[in-house]
């Protein structure tokens, strides 16, 4: 679900969701699919515009974290 819909009354940087999303004041492309959103992933720091993004971005973390630990062994 888009954030847009699912926070539409999220005040800019003062609201945070739950899941570590806040609104900021300007549209940047999404870091995952590239659509314009204001809103942001506070724990990448990046544009997210939506939980599928976030979920994306999430397991490609997970995917990175894993294969990294797994080279030193």
């Amino acid at each position: 679900m888009k954030f847009s819909e699912k926070y539409p009354n999220m005040r800019p940087i003062v609201d945070e969701a739950p899941n570590g999303i806040i609104r900021g004041h300007d549209r940047q492309p999404c870091w995952n699919c590239g659509e314009l959103t204001e809103y942001i992933d506070i724990n990448f720091e990046a544009h997210l515009c939506s939980e599928e993004c976030q979920a994306q971005k999430d397991l490609e973390y997970i995917d990175a974290f894993l294969n990294d630990t797994m080279a030193e062994w």
